[in-house]
C-alpha cells in the first residue's frame, strides 16, 4: 500500500483540496491563535463542576477505561455522542478542563491545553460542516504519539502513558445527520504501538504542508480529509501509517505473520471483543455512576473520581477477565506474568482451582506494572496493592470468573486450540477464544491441546477417549506441579534473602 499522495497546496484553497481527495490542516481552516487564546480563557475562568450529563457517558467510561487497560494496542473504539451537539461539545470541554485543572504536571498540562484547543476546533469544524462549508463526508482526525519529553519514562507512566510500546491513540471525529435533521458525533480511536517512530511525521510530511516536530505538535494540527482520502477513516489512517516503513506491521506492532485483511477487520474484531466483556464493561459503567454520585455530594473529588475508577478496575476487574480470556494476560501484567495467568486461566477451564490459585500467586510476584496503563490521563497511574490483601483479591478473581463463565457470550471468531477440527475456519468461540466442543473437554477435565491435529471430531470422541485424555492430563499436571512448588520455593527464599 502506497502512503504517497500528491500535494496541490500551491493553486488550490483549503476547501476546494478536499473535493480533489487531498488533505488540510486545522490551522489552514481555523486561527490556531485565535483558538489558542480562547483556550486559555476558558481555563483562566474555570469553575470546577461536575460534568454535564451525556447519554452513556458512564458505558462510554466502562468500555474505554477497560479496553485501555488490557490492549497494549490493536483495538478500535467507537462512540456516538447524539443529541443537541452543542450540550455535547459543553460536557465534553468541561470535562478536559476539570482533568487540566487538576494535573499538576507541566509538560502534560501542556497536551492537556493541546487537547482543549482540539475540542475548539472540533466544534468549529462541525458547524461547518452543518452550514454546508465543508461536505458531510468530513473526517477530523488527531495523531496523538506517545509523550517525547525529555523526562524519565516512569515519569510518563507516572502520568498515565504505557511506556513499555510507546502507546499511542489515533483518532477521528465525523458528524452525521439523520432524516429529522438530528446531529450525532461520532469517535473512534485506534491504539496502537510505537507511535513514537516518526510515522507521523513522515505522513504529514508526504500529504500537508506542514510536519509536527514533536508528539505535542501532533496534538495540535488535526488533519481534515474526507471519506474519498480515508475511505475507512481512522482505520484507513492506521493502515497508511504502518505500511510507511514497508515492513509487516499492525496498528504499529511488527507481526510475523501476514494477514492482508488484519486491517479490514479491525473494526470488526474491536466490536466483538467489546461484546464479550460488556458485562464487566457495565460493571465499571455502574461503579462510575456511583463514584460521579459520591462527587455530586461533596464526598469525593474529581481526582479521587477518577484514581478510585481505575483502582476498581485494577482489583476486581483484570483478573476475572483474563482466567475467561488469557489473550489478555500478557498485555494486562506483562510477558513473565502474563504466561502465569495463562496457566492459571488453562486450570482454571478445567475446574482445578488450586492449581489455578497457585499460577496466580505466582503472577502476581512478577506483575509489571508499566503494563496495565492507558495512554495519558491524570488519575491513569497503577495504585499500589496492599501484599496481605492479594490473597484475597485472587479468591474474588476466581468467584468472579465462575460467574462471568455462567454468562458467557459466543461469538464468531476461529477457536485457539491448535489441534482444534474447526481450525483454521471459524466457529462458535467464547471469551477466550475457545470452541464449544473443545471448551467441553476442558469442563470434564480433558485437556484438548493433547489431540493431534488430525484426530477426529470432538463429537465423537467417546467416553473412554475422554477418561483417557484427562489421566494424561493429570499426569502432565502432577509433574508441572512438583516443578512449579520446587520454583515458588527458590522465588521464596529468594524473596526472603532480599528482604
Amino acid at each position: 500500500m502506497s502512503y504517497e499522495f500528491e500535494l496541490n497546496h500551491t493553486e488550490l484553497a483549503p476547501i476546494e483540496r478536499l473535493s480533489q481527495g487531498n488533505v488540510m490542516l486545522s490551522h489552514e481552516l481555523e486561527d490556531r491563535q485565535e483558538i489558542q487564546e480562547t483556550a486559555q480563557y476558558l481555563i483562566e475562568n474555570h469553575e470546577t463542576v461536575s460534568e454535564i450529563p451525556i447519554e452513556d457517558e458512564h458505558l462510554n467510561n466502562g468500555i474505554t477505561g477497560l479496553f485501555e487497560k488490557i490492549t497494549a494496542s490493536g483495538h478500535l473504539s467507537h462512540i456516538e455522542f447524539e443529541g443537541d451537539q452543542e450540550l455535547v461539545h459543553i460536557a465534553t470541554l468541561q470535562r478536559l478542563l476539570n482533568g487540566y485543572m487538576i494535573n499538576e504536571n507541566s509538560w502534560d498540562k501542556r497536551r492537556n491545553f493541546e487537547e482543549i484547543c482540539e475540542e475548539l476546533f472540533i466544534y468549529r469544524g462541525f458547524k461547518k460542516v452543518k452550514n454546508g462549508e465543508l461536505p458531510k463526508d468530513t473526517i477530523f482526525l488527531t495523531s496523538s504519539d506517545s509523550p517525547d519529553e525529555k523526562v524519565a519514562d516512569q515519569e510518563k507512566v507516572d502520568q498515565g502513558y504505557r511506556m513499555l510500546n510507546n502507546k499511542g491513540m489515533l483518532r477521528s471525529y465525523h458528524f452525521e445527520e439523520d432524516t429529522d435533521g438530528n446531529w450525532t458525533r461520532v469517535l473512534e480511536q485506534v491504539s496502537r504501538s510505537n507511535s513514537n517512530d516518526k510515522s507521523t511525521r513522515r505522513w504529514c510530511n508526504s500529504n500537508t504542508a506542514s510536519v509536527p516536530i514533536s508528539a505535542t505538535g501532533g496534538l495540535s494540527m488535526q488533519v481534515v480529509a474526507s471519506r474519498r482520502r480515508l475511505p475507512d477513516g481512522v482505520v484507513t489512517w492506521t493502515s497508511e501509517l504502518d505500511a510507511i516503513f514497508g515492513t509487516d506491521r499492525f496498528c504499529g506492532e511488527p507481526i510475523d505473520d501476514v494477514q492482508l485483511n488484519r486491517h479490514d477487520s479491525l473494526r470488526e474484531k474491536s466490536a466483538e471483543k467489546e461484546i464479550m466483556l460488556q458485562k464487566q464493561s457495565k460493571m465499571a459503567a455502574d461503579f462510575d455512576s456511583e463514584l460521579k454520585l459520591k462527587q455530586l455530594a461533596g464526598d469525593i473529588t474529581y481526582r479521587e473520581r477518577l484514581a478510585e475508577f481505575y483502582k476498581y478496575i485494577d482489583d476486581v476487574l483484570l483478573r476475572r477477565i483474563v482466567l475467561n480470556s488469557p489473550q489478555y494476560a500478557r498485555d494486562t501484567f506483562g510477558e513473565v506474568a502474563g504466561a502465569h495467568y495463562e496457566k492459571a486461566s488453562y486450570y482454571f477451564q478445567q475446574g482445578d482451582m488450586r492449581q489455578a490459585e497457585m499460577h496466580m500467586h505466582l503472577g502476581e510476584r512478577t506483575v509489571v506494572k508499566e503494563a496495565s496503563v492507558g495512554c495519558g490521563g491524570t488519575g491513569s497511574q497503577n495504585s499500589d496493592t496492599d501484599p496481605d490483601g492479594i490473597g484475597s483479591l485472587i479468591s474474588n478473581a476466581i468467584e468472579g470468573a465462575i460467574e462471568d463463565k455462567e454468562d458467557w457470550t459466543w461469538t464468531e471468531g476461529v477457536c485457539r486450540v491448535d489441534s482444534c477440527d474447526t481450525r483454521p475456519g471459524t466457529t462458535k468461540v467464547g471469551p477466550c477464544s475457545v470452541c464449544k466442543d473443545c471448551q467441553h473437554i476442558f469442563d470434564k477435565g480433558g485437556d484438548p491441546t493433547l489431540r493431534t491435529s488430525d484426530s477426529k471430531s470432538v463429537k465423537k470422541q467417546s467416553a473412554v477417549d475422554l477418561i483417557f485424555e484427562g489421566m494424561v492430563a493429570s499426569i502432565k499436571m502432577k509433574k508441572e506441579q512438583k516443578t512449579l512448588e520446587e520454583s515458588r520455593k527458590a522465588i521464596d527464599e529468594q524473596f526472603a534473602a532480599a528482604a
